[in-house]
């Protein structure tokens, strides 16, 4: 019992340690029982399975210690961060820093059809006509991964074809980073 009592003693200097340096408190709080009742379950835990640390009682506490105030740290540090909500609707952007140059969409089609291999246009008509994967993936006689791998590339061709050619043609006093 002696023996019990004396690990629950260094178990609690430890914790303390470990609580000191990561959250800076020198007061008692709440969360350092909270941390030392997980460490304990942990410990517990451990003992349950004999695995090659279980002879090695300081080097299997130390490890458990560790990995339960990191991962409880990160817990608390998380619920304690305060989320700001932008009300969208009223936040207002002046009208000369936004682009004024809108393309059609059958103008930018028409440019990027030079752009685009056959493959890739014929994916982009079935998207724009609104046919999930599954659908282009039995017509195209591809597998479903492949068509979302080719939309991915798809995608990321359209973006750069955007910006090399539409974003660079712009006057200088409208484009913005």
């Amino acid at each position: 019992m002696k023996k019990l009592n004396d690990f629950f003693a260094n178990l609690n200097k430890m914790v303390s340690k470990y609580y000191r340096k990561y959250f800076r408190y020198y007061t008692y709080s709440y969360i350092e029982d909270d941390l030392k009742s997980e460490i304990a379950l942990g410990i517990w835990e451990a003992f349950k399975v004999k695995d090659k640390y279980f002879y090695d009682l300081n080097f299997l506490v130390k490890l458990i210690v560790d990995r339960k105030v990191f991962n409880f740290l990160k817990k608390k540090l998380r619920e304690g961060r305060k989320r700001i909500n932008i009300d969208w609707e009223n936040f207002d952007i002046p009208v000369e820093n936004r682009i004024e140059r809108k393309i059609e969409a059958e103008n930018f089609l028409e440019c990027i059809s030079k752009y685009l291999s056959e493959k890739d246009k014929l994916l982009l008509q079935k998207l724009l006509e609104g046919k999930k994967y599954k659908e282009i993936s039995e017509e195209m006689k591809t597998s479903y991964k492949n068509i979302e791998r080719k939309t991915a590339n798809l995608k990321s061709k359209i973006r750069i074809f955007y910006y090399k050619n539409i974003l660079l043609l712009l006057p200088l006093d409208k484009k913005f980073i």
